[in-house]
């Protein structure tokens, strides 16, 4: 879809921007990962596929890599804490660790 479409040119939908069709067409997200119902732990997932993540996988930027950039990652993330205590144990630099985790 493009914005040229008239069903996403602000006609039939509140908006005239493509990508939060795109994102939400493979938001792969459980629905207690989106805060819609409770589920039984899966080992298999992140956070045991329980833990809520206020975004998609497949979404905007939140957070940038590159030490210099730190200024520009100011929205909050979800860190796995377990996970972040275990790449600074291993060596793997702060801002890289945290993206990671």
């Amino acid at each position: 879809l493009t914005a040229a479409t008239p069903i996403v040119k602000g006609r039939l939908v509140a908006t005239d921007v493509r990508w939060s069709l795109i994102s939400q067409s493979v938001d792969d997200r459980t629905p207690a990962e989106r805060g819609e119902a409770t589920a039984a732990p899966d080992s298999r997932m992140a956070g045991g596929g329980i833990r809520r993540q206020t975004k998609s996988r497949y979404d905007s930027i939140s957070c940038y890599i590159h030490p210099g950039s730190n200024s520009y990652s100011d929205i909050p993330c979800e860190i796995d804490d377990d996970l972040l205590a275990l790449l600074q144990k291993e060596g793997i630099d702060d801002t890289l660790a945290r993206h990671m985790a």
